[in-house]
C-alpha cells in the first residue's frame, strides 16, 4: 500500500489530501484520491443548522435520533459543496470529481458516504495492516486540523 499526502493535480491546479494505492499480488484494489474534511459542530457558521428542540415527552434516544439526523445532513451539505466548488465540464463532457469527499465532525462522527468508503477499505484489504495503516493516516489528518482549530 502507498499514501500520497498532498498530490497535485496539475489539469485544475489544485492539491488533495491523501491518494491511497492498495494492490495485492495480482492487481490493483484501489487507486483512489480523497479530500477530508474535519468540521467543528461548535462553530458559530454550523450551529444555525444545528438546532433540536426539546418537545415535552420526548426521549432521550428520539432527541440523540434528531441531532444525528441533523448532523448528517450538515456534514453531506459540507461534502456536496466541495464537490460542486470544481469545474463540472470538461469541453463537453461532464467532469467526474476527482477526489472522494471524506467529511467528518471534529468527535469522529463520519458523513454516510465517508462511513461506506471506511467500510469498503475494510473488505479490500489483503492485510490488516492495510486498513490500519489507512486509518493511522486518517487520524493523522485529524490530529493536523484538530491542531489548526485549536484555541487557548
Amino acid at each position: 500500500m502507498q499514501v500520497e499526502v498532498e498530490p497535485f493535480l496539475p489539469n485544475l491546479r489544485r492539491r488533495n489530501d491523501i491518494r491511497i494505492t492498495l494492490s495485492d499480488d495480482r492487481s490493483p484494489l484501489l487507486n483512489e484520491e480523497y479530500d477530508l474534511k474535519v468540521m467543528v459542530l461548535s462553530a458559530a457558521t454550523n450551529q444555525r443548522s444545528l438546532s433540536v428542540a426539546v418537545v415535552p415527552n420526548a426521549t432521550d434516544t428520539t432527541i440523540f435520533k434528531r441531532a444525528a439526523a441533523q448532523i448528517q445532513t450538515l456534514l453531506a451539505q459540507h461534502a456536496k459543496k466541495k464537490v460542486d466548488a470544481l469545474p463540472a465540464r470538461d469541453g463537453d463532457r461532464p467532469r467526474p470529481p476527482p477526489f472522494y469527499p471524506l467529511v467528518m465532525s471534529s468527535g469522529g462522527m463520519l458523513e454516510r458516504s465517508m462511513f461506506e468508503k471506511v467500510k469498503q477499505w475494510r473488505g479490500l484489504s489483503s492485510r490488516s495492516v492495510s486498513h490500519s495503516h489507512m486509518l493511522s493516516c486518517m487520524a493523522v489528518s485529524l490530529a493536523k486540523a484538530r491542531g489548526r482549530t485549536f484555541v487557548l
